[in-house]
């Protein structure tokens, strides 16, 4: 019977169809569930990358300035230098009062025995 082979070759093919269609269904639903997947993925990455940029912006607020370094590295040197004068300055002072009480020192312990030894 031809008709009935045709209605059975009709019946493979759509039955053929009709799992293929499941299958790209299911291959569809797949692909949709991994790219929503990547999505939230790649959210969570970019939301952890925008953390770190704020803690790194707010840990740059602590730090100095170049400009704000070199006015305070200046005044340090320049007190430095201030320090320097004085020190050279008094012991150019130290050459000349250091005879001085050495001298007297001795005029005091001259008298000292004088006085002791009348």
């Amino acid at each position: 019977m031809p008709g009935d082979k045709g209605v059975n070759d009709r019946t493979f093919i759509m039955s053929v169809m009709a799992e293929r269609d499941r299958r790209l269904e299911a291959q569809f639903a797949a692909q949709e569930n991994a790219l929503r997947l990547a999505r939230e993925n790649l959210d969570t990455r970019l939301d952890h990358l925008n953390g770190y940029q704020k803690a790194m912006a707010e840990r740059e607020k602590a730090f100095l300035t170049l400009e704000v370094y070199n006015k305070g590295h200046e005044a340090m040197l320049e007190k430095i230098e201030t320090l320097g004068k004085a020190q050279a300055a008094s012991a150019g002072a130290m050459k000349v009062l250091l005879p001085l009480a050495a001298a007297f020192g001795g005029l005091v312990g001259a008298v000292i025995d004088r006085l002791l030894l009348k």
